[in-house]
């Protein structure tokens, strides 16, 4: 049983991260462990993992804490080294089954946001207009604390970091599936001629855009239907090579076909990035009619 240690009181998402990508880890292994919180340096120095207390740095270890001193080492960033970025920069690779791009995406999103947070940086900002940006993992990880201070916050520690456990392994099974299922993709937009993808079943192809830039609109059946859909120019922007049509946007049954001219669709998006149709005939027809975006 292998003991794993960081500081008892208050916790934050530095050591909650931390520990649950040490108990993937050691889950990996085969490894039964124990997470045991103190401040008790005899007790500290008992532990097979210490994270986050004990003022030592040394993977080789396995002591891995920021506080001292001369700190844990800044990213070429700028951001400074904490917990969760030492734990996953040691152990990462593994958890990752060494895909570099899964480890970085990881370290983008998670661990450097938590570790800029815990050495005071400041990454995100109000939005234009004064709006208020997402709950960020920080955040979340926050409403696991107790309201009121308790003696024994280890059931509020536990739970908390079996939440963010939980999400880095779906995060993970997600990105093995959405890797199998983009090569099927792959099969398909390798052989477009043309701006247009047809795909006679679903495949996933979100998340491809920047690959297959000449590609602007895909077709596919869903639910007993036909849709062509305009692609984003990038992943995660709303910004469109085309639309369908601004005057069919928000129509719907006969009067979008009335004043599509074409028999057979259903419905157009407001935002003219959808185009719905019983046939596939239909919505290719639907297809042949996008007007770039400016």
């Amino acid at each position: 049983m292998k003991k794993v240690i960081t500081h008892n009181g208050g916790f934050h998402a530095d050591e909650v991260c931390a520990v649950a990508m040490l108990g993937i880890y050691l889950g990996m292994q085969a490894e039964d462990y124990t997470v045991v919180r103190t401040r008790d340096p005899e007790v500290i120095a008992t532990g097979d993992y210490v994270i986050d207390v004990g003022h030592i740095y040394n993977e080789a270890a396995n002591r891995f804490d920021h506080h001292q001193q001369e700190g844990a080492g800044i990213r070429h960033n700028g951001i400074p080294y904490a917990s969760c970025g030492l734990v996953w920069r040691h152990f990462g690779y593994e958890i990752c089954n060494n895909n570099k791009e899964l480890w970085q995406e990881i370290e983008d999103r998670i661990c450097i946001p938590v570790d800029a947070h815990d050495n005071g940086i400041l990454i995100q900002t109000l939005t234009e207009g004064g709006l208020q940006p997402q709950y960020n993992l920080g955040e979340i990880i926050s409403t696991y604390k107790p309201i009121l201070d308790s003696t024994d916050t280890d059931p509020y520690f536990m739970e908390a970091m079996e939440f963010v456990k939980g999400m880095i392994v779906r995060i993970l099974a997600r990105a093995y599936v959405v890797e199998r299922e983009h090569n099927r993709a792959r099969e398909v937009l390798n052989n477009v001629e043309g701006n247009t993808a047809v795909f006679d079943e679903m495949y996933l192809w979100e998340g491809l855009e920047t690959e297959y830039p000449d590609v602007h609109v895909v077709v596919y059946p869903k639910n007993n239907e036909w849709r062509a859909e305009t692609v984003r120019k990038m992943e995660g922007t709303f910004s469109r090579w085309v639309r369908f049509p601004e005057e069919w946007g928000g129509l719907s049954g006969e009067e979008l076909q009335a004043v599509s001219g074409i028999e057979g669709l259903k419905f157009c998006h407001r935002a003219g990035f959808l185009l719905v149709g019983h046939t596939k005939e239909a919505v290719l027809a639907g297809a042949e009619q996008v007007v770039p975006v400016n």
